[in-house]
């Protein structure tokens, strides 16, 4: 990115939360959800404008219309059974799941049991060094102490619903969707 964009520049990412859904709603590549698309891309160009000269632009997509092989749901007393015997507690959205306190060497070991062939860890602190190194401490205390995302192409879920659902994590054809590129 530095190379297209120069060597000072600015990193900023935004969700549209809206755009995750057409495909479910009007189905892929459908009309309906091409001029979703171009009319957010319109918007943002329009809004770009305040943005200094030589400032980049990409539009990336979620998957990028890949199928998902497997919905695998977390079964809930499976997890209920981990809390219990660990101590642990769990957050599910976007990408990541996060365990918390209790006994992560058991966490680790009963979840990867059940999951681990839809699973992948993250290490806490290349996590960090995701998110620039140092980070503010707020910030920090609320990142799990044991970290996994999915494989591309899986979504884990909760049933009941509890929380949003781990997209798979992030596969060759999800990293080279960029549906439009463009610099002031």
């Amino acid at each position: 990115v530095s190379k297209l964009a120069g060597d000072n520049f600015y990193l900023m990412t935004a969700y549209f939360y809206y755009l995750d859904a057409l495909t479910g709603r009007y189905g892929k590549f459908s009309k309906e959800a091409i001029n979703h698309c171009l009319y957010l891309i319109k918007e943002i160009i329009k809004v770009s404008k305040k943005f200094p000269k030589q400032s980049l632009f990409m539009i990336m997509g979620d998957h990028g219309h890949t199928s998902l092989k497997k919905n695998v749901i977390l079964d809930h007393d499976v997890m209920q059974d981990i809390f219990f015997q660990t101590g642990s507690e769990m957050a599910l959205d976007g990408r990541m799941i996060m365990f918390y306190s209790g006994n992560l060497k058991l966490t680790k070991k009963l979840f990867e049991e059940k999951y681990g062939k839809y699973i992948k860890e993250v290490v806490k602190k290349d996590y960090l060094g995701l998110l620039g190194g140092a980070c503010n401490p707020e910030i920090e205390k609320r990142i799990g102490d044991l970290i996994y995302t999915a494989r591309p192409h899986y979504t884990l879920r909760t049933k009941p619903k509890i929380s949003k659902a781990t997209h798979g994590g992030i596969s060759r054809q999800e990293f080279e969707t960029v549906l439009i590129c463009w610099k002031n």
